[in-house]
């Protein structure tokens, strides 16, 4: 994949789905707070973080990190 570019709608589809998955675990509900983790997300994709598992877990490893 380039750095920028998503480069099918499945892949839209695979981030929706990690994004939908951590919300929910997270508790997440907010517009705001979605966008950010989007955020987060399409920037581990770009680097190379390409997987629905992959993703999932460096949110996790980011979730234990900020809570303690």
């Amino acid at each position: 994949m380039k750095l920028g570019v998503v480069t099918s709608p499945e892949e839209v589809r695979m981030m929706v789905r990690v994004l939908d998955a951590y919300c929910h675990h997270a508790g997440i509900v907010s517009r705001a707070e979605r966008e950010d983790v989007a955020a987060i997300i399409l920037t581990h994709y770009q680097s190379g973080i390409e997987t629905e598992d992959e993703l999932m877990l460096v949110l996790l490893n980011n979730a234990f990190r900020r809570t303690g």
